[in-house]
């Protein structure tokens, strides 16, 4: 969980303050869905376990926040983000329904 909360926070800031970052991560379609696809896989395990132990919770909320703000700050380039859904819906889909079941 370590390294993926490293690679949220610092794609997150790149995507928030540089749109040639956006543009890039959004274009480069194996980035994406690697990050979605590892997203999906780690989340779900994660998320029932910080149900049970509370502890783990703040961790799994601080995640979860931050890779939302990567896939916000993609979604944010109005070319490239039809293309990713049309792509990629199945990950997508998982990663939305794990947002809303974590509220």
């Amino acid at each position: 969980m370590a390294i993926l909360n490293r690679i949220s926070f610092v794609l997150g800031n790149l995507t928030t303050h540089f749109p040639v970052s956006r543009h890039a991560i959004g274009e480069d379609k194996a980035v994406f869905s690697q990050l979605l696809k590892l997203t999906n896989r780690l989340f779900g395990p994660l998320f029932d376990q910080a149900i049970h132990e509370k502890k783990q919770g703040d961790q799994v909320e601080e995640l979860l926040t931050k890779l939302i703000r990567v896939v916000a700050n993609v979604a944010t380039e109005e070319v490239l983000f039809p293309l990713l859904i049309r792509d990629m819906r199945k990950e997508l889909q998982e990663f939305i329904q794990l947002v809303v079941r974590s509220l």
